[in-house]
């Protein structure tokens, strides 16, 4: 798929599982980071950014404090971002889910449910610089509940989306399991169904 195929699918990925959508979804993964604006059915502006956790890793030699410099480049890029101020951010993708758990794990919240779990963006950016200048995830409270593999791209997710929280400006960050796949099917559907 090319990065505009995926931002569209994991927008409609959205679409199906919530109602009213408004707002920036992110899918990150991990090579690349899809970005679209979503406003109820309508599809806007979609971007792909070489900003995936493993990429990152790579192109930094898994030195975190220089992929800040890359990430704030990649995401100056993107003109149409202030549209997305005072919205709904869709965080997609793994890496993201894996914040999210931590998160969850951290602040004794009582459900196992992630889709629609939802911070303030305040708390979101502070979480990740948390996350981000932790020497281990492991170390973290919860980190051990994190899969190994997770983990080592972990503090790259959240450098990303404390990054691009600052820029955006969204009301919320609202996590979602649905994404491409859900998306796919989405867009199968008939108007009517």
């Amino acid at each position: 798929l090319s990065g505009e195929q995926e931002a569209d699918l994991a927008a409609k990925g959205i679409m199906m599982g919530f109602v009213g959508d408004d707002g920036v979804a992110g899918d990150l993964g991990g090579g690349s980071l899809e970005l679209i604006d979503i406003a109820g059915v309508q599809l806007n502006n979609a971007v792909t950014l070489p900003l995936g956790g493993l990429r990152l890793i790579d192109t930094t030699a898994d030195k975190l404090d220089k992929a800040q410099a890359i990430v704030d480049e990649q995401i100056a890029r993107v003109s149409w971002l202030s549209k997305g101020r005072g919205r709904r951010f869709y965080a997609v993708g793994g890496t993201w889910r894996a914040l999210a758990k931590l998160h969850m794990e951290q602040t004794g919240y009582p459900l196992r449910v992630m889709h629609g779990y939802a911070l303030p963006t305040r708390d979101a950016i502070a979480f990740c610089e948390g996350v981000r200048r932790a020497k281990k995830v492991s170390s973290l409270i919860g980190g051990d509940r994190i899969a190994k593999p997770r983990r080592e791209v972990l503090p790259y997710g959240a450098l990303v989306m404390e990054r691009l929280l600052r820029e955006l400006a969204p009301s919320e960050v609202v996590f979602s399991v649905f994404g491409i796949r859900e998306g796919l099917v989405y867009d199968q559907l008939t108007a009517e169904e």
